[in-house]
This record gives structure tokens, sequence and C-alpha cells, in this order.
């Protein structure tokens, strides 16, 4: 996640986020098991699929060497690999962002959406994600990361069993309760047309500092 903010430097087109649970997930669906084989290698824990897009084949294999070179010399250990064509991006674009592939999720745990779309400033991604995921541990859950990291927007949905009653109570709002969005400034509707109204919410209720999952 920390990553992120320096990709976007280069001017990408997109930089979307898969994490393990929807790799995983698309292992077991065959429309999607041969897109996995063909453009995942090992078992990451995470891919960010960076894109260049351009009229201009060679410049955006310009791009490419670039993202290359700016990995060469800094300090994050990550293994890269290209696929500079239109059906490679295409195949690996398909199992990014698809909420059906995350909903096909088995058994009475399911990702909940009620957090699901906050955005939070590029720069303090890595540690609202960090934050995060110590949340659903100390409630003893983990939770679905995906989507639209160059502008810091991901889709987290805390895995739930919403057929049991301390799962749904973790759900309440709570006057004691502050979330790690709060900490950064950040909206928790950033994508579907409704920031303004978001804003004039958070304004309110940060005084009460209610927001879900005591952090």
């Amino acid at each position: 996640m920390d990553a992120t903010q320096h990709v976007v430097k280069l001017d990408p087109s997109a930089v979307e986020l898969v994490d393990r649970t929807m790799i995983d997930l698309s292992r077991d669906i065959a429309m999607f098991r041969v897109t996995i084989e063909r453009c995942v290698r090992g078992q990451p824990d995470a891919l960010l699929l960076v894109e260049f897009a351009g009229e201009d084949h060679d410049a955006q294999l310009q791009q490419l060497r670039r993202l290359d070179n700016s990995w060469a010399s800094s300090d994050f250990r990550m293994r890269w690999w290209k696929r500079s064509t239109r059906s490679s991006r295409a195949r690996c674009g398909r199992c990014a962002g698809r909420l059906n592939i995350m909903m096909s999720m088995k058994g009475d745990g399911k990702p909940v959406s009620f957090i699901e779309d906050c955005a939070v400033p590029l720069e303090d991604l890595a540690e609202y994600t960090d934050r995060l995921t110590k949340v659903f541990h100390k409630h003893g859950t983990t939770g679905t990361w995906y989507a639209h990291a160059s502008v810091g927007c991901l889709h987290v949905r805390p895995i739930l069993n919403m057929k049991d009653e301390q799962a749904r109570r973790k759900c309440a709002p709570s006057p004691r309760r502050r979330s790690p969005w709060w900490r950064v400034q950040g909206s928790h509707s950033g994508e579907h047309g409704d920031g303004s109204r978001a804003r004039s919410f958070t304004k309110a209720c940060s005084r009460a500092d209610c927001a879900p999952f005591e952090e």
C-alpha cells in the first residue's frame, strides 16, 4: 500500500488492488481459473495491477521500463512482471474489482459492506490499511480488500456471520468508537456520487466519534 503513492507519480491510467482472498476465490471459479493461472505467479498476499494505456505502444513500453527502474532504486521488495498486449491486459483485469467473485465465499461468514467505500489520502493508505487490519484481528475476523488503490479508495469488507448476534453488534455505531479512516481525515463514502453528503455527515459525526468497529 505504501508503494502505491510512488507508482502514481509515473502517471499510470489505473492502479488496482487485488487481495489474496480475491485471488483464492477466483481459483475456485472455472471462468476465472485460467486467468489466475496465466497472470499470477506463486502465492502473493496481494497484487497491484498497474496499467499504462495509450495509442503509442512504444511509449507505454517506456512507461513499463520507468516502473522497473523505479523499483530497482527503491527500498520496496516487490516482484513485478509485465503483460504488454491488449488480450493479456483484458485477462488480468477480469479479476479486479469483481464483487461477484468476492460474494462467492462459502460458509456463513460473508464480506459485509457497511464500511466498504472509505477513501483516504494516498500518503496515508498504508497506515489506514494497517490500522484497519489490526481492528479486524481485534474483533476476531479478517477483511477483504480490492479496487482503486491509485485514489486511496479501497473496497473493504470485514468477514462476518450476520446470523450471529455478536457479529451484528460489531456493525452498530457507538459514541465510544473511532474508525481508522477518521485518524487520517478520510471519507467514509468515497466513490458513488455522494461525497459531498458524506463530508457533511462526517463533520457532524466526528464530534460524537460515531463509527463502526472500535480501534
